[in-house]
């Protein structure tokens, strides 16, 4: 799930947004969670292209 910061964050996808708001708050209660730094780096170039095509 390279980019399950983006479905977050975007709430864009039916199925895979709810999915992982549920990830982050078993996160949040500490039941699991694991990334790495690529990930978090991919998801930042990511958002940031976000911003480039996201309507005013």
């Amino acid at each position: 799930m390279t980019h399950i910061f983006i479905r977050h964050i975007t709430a864009d996808d039916p199925v895979q947004s709810p999915a992982c708001l549920a990830f982050f708050q078993a996160i949040e209660r500490g039941e699991h969670g694991r990334t790495s730094p690529l990930v978090v780096a991919k998801s930042s170039l990511s958002s940031a292209d976000l911003k480039l095509i996201a309507p005013e």
